[in-house]
């Protein structure tokens, strides 16, 4: 599952550096940090490179939704939305 949550996380973070795919780009971050947290609390594996794969999917996956909420903030922003 570390293998899973490191590729989610990282297809995650290129789909949120693209403007408009930004929403997109949410499912597999949230799918990677679950899959990360998952395989960080399993017992039988505790083989060091797992654990590196969980922990950085989990920070992929964190990434990607901080991008994902800087470009909707800066869309609103810019588009007038909000007023300020």
């Amino acid at each position: 599952m570390g293998l899973t949550a490191l590729i989610l996380g990282i297809i995650s973070v290129i789909l949120s550096l693209v403007p408009f795919c930004n929403y997109i780009g949410l499912v597999p971050a949230i799918v990677a940090i679950v899959f990360g947290v998952v395989s960080l609390t399993q017992k039988d594996k505790n083989d060091l490179n797992h654990r590196a794969m969980s922990i950085t999917g989990i920070a992929f996956g964190a990434m990607a939704i901080m991008i994902s909420v800087v470009w909707s903030v800066l869309f609103m922003f810019s588009h007038g939305y909000v007023r300020y």
